[in-house]
């Protein structure tokens, strides 16, 4: 079998079966890996309680224990509306807001001094025309 063959081979497994896994070990081969950890690790302050106590504490292996009959709840009255609660109308009146300027960032364009700035220029200019054209 070629490299490619095994290649293909591998990819065209189903996810989760294309790769071979170790076996596991037996449960009597992980206690006694566990055992002989301990044993090297006997001068661990934490090893040295956990050999001692256990791994959990005494009051945590018996089952917990609920009370037979258990306080009924207290009941709660419902909040009394006040008589001066009225529900908000539909539509209320928003005040109007400011109007805004179509353009970003673009100065405004002032119309009124442009228009009196040409006036002011044609008259100017009528006028000196009347002058020129009156001299001898």
């Amino acid at each position: 079998m070629t490299d490619t063959d095994r290649i293909r081979a591998v990819l065209g497994a189903p996810r989760g079966r294309r790769f071979t896994r170790p076996v596991a070990t037996t449960t009597t081969a992980t206690a006694d890996r566990h055992r002989i950890l301990l044993e090297e690790m006997r001068d661990n302050p934490r090893v040295r309680y956990r050999q001692r106590h256990g791994v959990l504490p005494a009051w945590m292996d018996e089952p917990r224990r609920r009370p037979t009959n258990p306080p009924a709840p207290v009941p709660v009255p419902r909040p009394r509306t006040a008589p001066d609660d009225d529900p908000r109308p539909q539509n209320p009146k928003r005040p109007p807001l400011p109007r805004r300027r179509s353009r970003h960032r673009k100065p405004p364009r002032r119309l009124l001094p442009l228009l009196t700035l040409h006036a002011l220029t044609a008259l100017a200019g009528a006028g000196a025309y009347h002058l020129v054209m009156s001299l001898p």
